[in-house]
C-alpha cells in the first residue's frame, strides 16, 4: 500500500504517480479536505501573505509625472440615469478614472493594458501596481529633502500608495464640502420649496398663505446660513430648526465697504470677463490660505494697492477677496467689541476673523470667506438672467423678502484633481474626521439623508491595508485549531 501507483484520471491518458495508504478513485481524490486540513491551509496562506508583505519590493517602473483623465460617458438615450451617481467618485471629484504609465517593455506588467504603447491604466491598478512600489525606507529617510518628505521619519518603511491614500482622504473632504455648499446654495437661489405648501389652509387662506411663505423665506435664509457657517451649533441658545441667528448681522456684513469694495474689485477684475466662471478649487485655496509660514508675505502682497494683475488667476482673486474681507472684518469686530460693548454671540461668523482653526470642514477659519465668496458669483450670475432692482444696493436678494426664484443653470462644479505626482510633499496621516452633524441637520430638514452616506462613502470596495495589500479578513491572524473549532464554524467562515 505504500508503494506509488499509477492512476490515470479521467479524461487523461498520462499516468501520474500518487501516494495513499489507499487507492484513490476519482471521487476521493478530489474530496474536500477534512476541518484540520482546512485549518492548516489558511495558516500557510497567512505566513505567506505575511512573507509577500516583508519581501523587498521591486522597482519596475522608475517614478515620474502620471497623468490622470476621467473617462467621458456620451450623453446617449439609452444611458442609465443613474450613470453619474454610480461614478460619484470618479466623475466630478476629482479622483481619475485613469492614470497615465511609461511604456514597460513586461508582459506580465501589461496584462489587462489595452495598449502598452498608449498606457492609461486604471486608477486602482496605478495604486496597487505603481504606487505600492515607490517606497523610502528609513535608512533613506535621513537623507530626504524636509520640504518633499513632510513626516515620513520614523517609519520603516514608507510607499506612495500610503500617502496618495491620505492625499485621496484630504481631497475627498475637500470636494464634498464644495458639493455640499454649492447643493445648499443653487436650492436657496432656485427652487420654490413646494414641500412647504401643506402650510396652507383653506378656511382661512390668507393668513396660510402668508404662514408658507414665511416658511420659504426663513428655509431659504436657513440654507445660506447653512453653507457659510454650518448648523450654528457652537451657540447652543440657537433654534436649530431655522438656523437664521445672526441673517441681519450677515446683511450688514455684505452692505458694508468690508465686502462691497473687495467684491466691486473682484466683478471689475475677473468676473465682468469670465461672468459664467465656475468656483475657484477648495483644495488648492485652503492650503494656500493655512499656511502660516508665508502669512505676512501673502496679506503684505495681496493687499497692496493698485497691484498689477497682469497674469493673476481666479485662485489670486479669490486670495484678495478673502484677504481683503478678514481683515475689515476683524476692525468691525474689534470696533463692535470696543465702542458698542456687542461680543460674538450675536455675529455668529465672527469667530472666523479670531479663531486660528485648520481643518477641512465648516470649521476651517476661510471656509466663510470662500463660501461667501461663492454665494455672491452665484447671486451675481442668477441675477444676469433674473434682474432684481435691488441688487445693486443688497447684493444677495435671496437674503430679503420677497424673492421670486427661478430655474436656472449655474455653471458645473470645480473640484480640482487629486494631486498624482510623487514630487510633492511626502505625508500621511489619518483619514479626515468631521464634526458636521448630519443627523441635525436632517432632522431640521436641511439636507437630505444620503449626504453622510456621500461623505463617508470609500472611493474602492476593496478593504486595503496602509501598504496596499487586500485586507484578507479581519480577525487574529493564528489560532489554534481547537480555537478555530470551538464555535461552529464553517468552511466559508475560514477562508
Amino acid at each position: 500500500m505504500d508503494s506509488i501507483t499509477p492512476w490515470v484520471p479521467t479524461g487523461g491518458s498520462t499516468p501520474v504517480a500518487y501516494k495513499s495508504p489507499i487507492l484513490p478513485t476519482p471521487a476521493a481524490r478530489f474530496l474536500p479536505p477534512d476541518q484540520e486540513k482546512r485549518h492548516r491551509l489558511r495558516q500557510l496562506g497567512l505566513q505567506r501573505y505575511s512573507r509577500l508583505r516583508e519581501r523587498n519590493v521591486t522597482l519596475i517602473i522608475d517614478e515620474y509625472e502620471p497623468r490622470g483623465r476621467y473617462i467621458e460617458y456620451p450623453d446617449l438615450p439609452e444611458r442609465p440615469d443613474d450613470l453619474p451617481r454610480k461614478c460619484a467618485w470618479w466623475r466630478g471629484r476629482g479622483i481619475p478614472h485613469e492614470v497615465s504609465r511609461p511604456y514597460v517593455d513586461d508582459l506580465e506588467h501589461n496584462r489587462f493594458v489595452l495598449d502598452p504603447y498608449e498606457p492609461w491604466i486604471p486608477f486602482k491598478r496605478f495604486m496597487m501596481d505603481i504606487a505600492r512600489m515607490w517606497t523610502r525606507p528609513q535608512q533613506q529617510a535621513e537623507g530626504l529633502n524636509e520640504e518633499l518628505f513632510g513626516n515620513v521619519y520614523g517609519c520603516t518603511r514608507i510607499n506612495f500608495f500610503r500617502v496618495m491614500r491620505y492625499r485621496i482622504s484630504l481631497h475627498k473632504a475637500y470636494a464634498f464640502w464644495t458639493d455640499f455648499m454649492r447643493d445648499l446654495q443653487v436650492t436657496a437661489l432656485t427652487d420654490r420649496f413646494p414641500q412647504l405648501d401643506s402650510l396652507r389652509n383653506i378656511q382661512d387662506e390668507n393668513s396660510t398663505l402668508d404662514l408658507a411663505e414665511t416658511a420659504r423665506f426663513n428655509h431659504r435664509q436657513s440654507l445660506i446660513m447653512l453653507s457659510l457657517i454650518g448648523l450654528n451649533n457652537l451657540i447652543p441658545e440657537y433654534d436649530p430648526v431655522y438656523n437664521n441667528a445672526g441673517v441681519e448681522q450677515l446683511k450688514d456684513f455684505i452692505r458694508s465697504p468690508a465686502v462691497r469694495g473687495p467684491w466691486i474689485e473682484f466683478v471689475r477684475d475677473y468676473l465682468d470677463s469670465h461672468p459664467m466662471t465656475e468656483n475657484p478649487q477648495w483644495c488648492q485655496l485652503q492650503p494656500a490660505m493655512a499656511n502660516k509660514d508665508v502669512a505676512t508675505l501673502r496679506r503684505n502682497f495681496y493687499t497692496q494697492v493698485n497691484v498689477d494683475k497682469t497674469n493673476w488667476t481666479l485662485l489670486d482673486h479669490t486670495v484678495r477677496f478673502i484677504t481683503f474681507i478678514y481683515e475689515h472684518g476683524l476692525s468691525m469686530s474689534v470696533d463692535r467689541e470696543e465702542t458698542m460693548h456687542i461680543w460674538n454671540y450675536d455675529w455668529p461668523f465672527g469667530h472666523y476673523f479670531y479663531d486660528d482653526i485648520s481643518a477641512t470642514d465648516m470649521t476651517d477659519r476661510y471656509w466663510f470667506g470662500f463660501s461667501l465668496l461663492m454665494l455672491l458669483i452665484r447671486s451675481w450670475q442668477y441675477n444676469r438672467a433674473h434682474p432684481n432692482p435691488d441688487y445693486g444696493r443688497i447684493l444677495v436678494p435671496a437674503l430679503y423678502h420677497p424673492y421670486e426664484p427661478n430655474e436656472y443653470e449655474f455653471p458645473e462644479n470645480d473640484v480640482g484633481m487629486v494631486d498624482l505626482s510623487p514630487k510633492s510633499k511626502w505625508e500621511i496621516g489619518q483619514p479626515i474626521r468631521t464634526n458636521f452633524d448630519f443627523v441635525n441637520a436632517f432632522d431640521s430638514g436641511f439636507i437630505a439623508h444620503w449626504w453622510q452616506r456621500h461623505y463617508h462613502e470609500d472611493e474602492s470596495d476593496t478593504p486595503i491595508d496602509n501598504d496596499g495589500y487586500r485586507v484578507p479578513h479581519i480577525r487574529r491572524e493564528t489560532r489554534s485549531f481547537a480555537e478555530a473549532f470551538d464555535e461552529d464554524v464553517g468552511f466559508f467562515t475560514l477562508f
